[in-house]
């Protein structure tokens, strides 16, 4: 049982840390286009362009300063790859604990 959960959080672990560490690929390969995006979110364009009335009511959260939202960019993506790593971290470690479980009968506590 104890091995299953383990396989399991293997699993989970190691499918997020997969699709992040792609996540992270892509923002340092093509940086522009993400960072365009979340400009566009910061700056509340769409938000203009389909909601007008709503827009007017938190027009005042818009971030229009071009530093402000490359150093935000820059921080998400740091952020992202700190989470990456951890995730791997946490992966490997599950990788570890489940190849220390014995292939026999696997008792409560066999795996600690």
């Amino acid at each position: 049982m104890e091995a299953a959960l383990l396989l399991t959080q293997l699993v989970a672990t190691g499918v997020l840390s997969c699709w992040l560490t792609v996540g992270v690929r892509d923002n340092l390969l093509h940086p522009l286009m993400n960072e365009t995006y979340t400009a566009q979110v910061m700056e509340m364009i769409r938000l203009r362009l389909e909601y007008p009335v709503e827009y007017e009511q938190i027009a005042h959260r818009e971030i229009t300063d071009r530093r402000i939202q490359t150093l935000a960019f820059r921080g998400i993506v740091a952020a992202e790859i700190l989470a990456t790593l951890l995730l791997w971290i946490g992966t490997l470690g599950c990788e570890h604990a489940y190849s220390a479980c014995p292939r026999a009968e696997r008792q409560p506590g066999a795996c600690a």
